[in-house]
C-alpha cells in the first residue's frame, strides 16, 4: 500500500510514531490497542473469504487502515458518558456529540495538519466543490433566517 501511493518509508514510520505518540497510557484504550486492532483489520481485509476484496484499491486500504490506526487517537480512559455528566474540556468542545469520537477524529486531524516534511502523509487531493444532487443528496439547503417557510410550504397559524 505504501510503495503503491509513493509514500516512502521514512515519511510512513514518523507519521506511524506521530500517531503512536498520541495515545495516552491508559489501561485499554492505547496504542498497543490500537495495534492489535489494525492488524486484525489487515487480516480480515486480506485473507478473510468474507472480507477479502472490500478495500482492493491502495488507497482505500489506506483509508480503513488509518482509521483503524486512529480510532481511539488521544483516548484518556474515560467514556463519552462521564465526559459529559463531569462537563469537562472535551464534551464541552464538542457539544456533548460523540465527544470522545470527534476527539480521536481531531487528534488525527492536528497530526495531519503538520507539516509534511516533519512527519505527516503527504496531503490529501482537494475535496471535490460537491457531488451533483441526486435522489438522496437533494443539493445544498439553504437555512432561512428572516422566520419565513421555503416556498411551497404553508406556515402553521395554529399555536
Amino acid at each position: 500500500v505504501r510503495a503503491a501511493l509513493g509514500i516512502s518509508a521514512d515519511r510512513m514510520r514518523a507519521f506511524l510514531a506521530a500517531v503512536e505518540g498520541g495515545y495516552h497510557s491508559v489501561p485499554y484504550h492505547n496504542s498497543v490497542h490500537a495495534a492489535c486492532v489494525t492488524h486484525g483489520l489487515h487480516w480480515l481485509l486480506t485473507c478473510s473469504d468474507n472480507l477479502r476484496g472490500v478495500a482492493p484499491a491502495p488507497l482505500q486500504m489506506l483509508a480503513v487502515l488509518l482509521a483503524a490506526m486512529v480510532h481511539d487517537l488521544g483516548h484518556d480512559g474515560c467514556n463519552n458518558s462521564f465526559h459529559c455528566a463531569a462537563n469537562d474540556e472535551i464534551a464541552v468542545r464538542y457539544a456533548y456529540s460523540s465527544p470522545l469520537e470527534r476527539h480521536h477524529l481531531a487528534s488525527l486531524f492536528a497530526i495531519l495538519k503538520e507539516p509534511a516534511e516533519s512527519h505527516s502523509l503527504p496531503p490529501p487531493p482537494r475535496c471535490p466543490a460537491a457531488l451533483p444532487p441526486h435522489k438522496h443528496n437533494p443539493g445544498p439547503k439553504m437555512a432561512r433566517t428572516d422566520g419565513r417557510e421555503r416556498a411551497g410550504r404553508q406556515r402553521s397559524t395554529s399555536q
